[in-house]
């Protein structure tokens, strides 16, 4: 595959799993609001596999759903790294905010996403 294609697919990709994991969130295990942290943990309303949970492990990006196995969200070929979330709250609306930093052998990308939850 190429390399400047992969990148960009991984990103995609991963952006496409922030909306799913964020939308109709019932609530944020964490980061707890008005932190940050590596590690997102929700639960989605009328969801029968909670918690949903994505975190970095050896530069892959993975994804937890319930007890369900990890399975990775970037490729084989890509790294990520200075993956970080953002939990900010107030009376008119939660809000969560992903950083991170997308790299293979041919250059590097970065990822930074936001979702008002409510």
């Amino acid at each position: 595959m190429d390399k400047n294609l992969e990148l960009s697919d991984d990103k995609q990709f991963i952006i496409q799993k922030l909306n799913w994991a964020l939308s109709n969130v019932s609530q944020i295990n964490a980061p707890a609001g008005g932190s940050s942290g590596a590690t997102l943990s929700i639960n989605k309303l009328n969801f029968g596999s909670n918690p949903v949970l994505i975190d970095l492990q050896g530069g892959i990006l993975n994804l937890k759903i319930g007890a369900s196995s990890s399975a990775p969200l970037s490729g084989d070929g890509v790294t990520v790294s200075d993956l970080n979330f953002e939990h900010n709250s107030n009376s008119n609306e939660t809000r969560v905010r992903a950083t991170m930093k997308l790299s293979n052998s041919n250059g590097t990308t970065s990822i930074d996403y936001t979702r008002i939850i409510k």
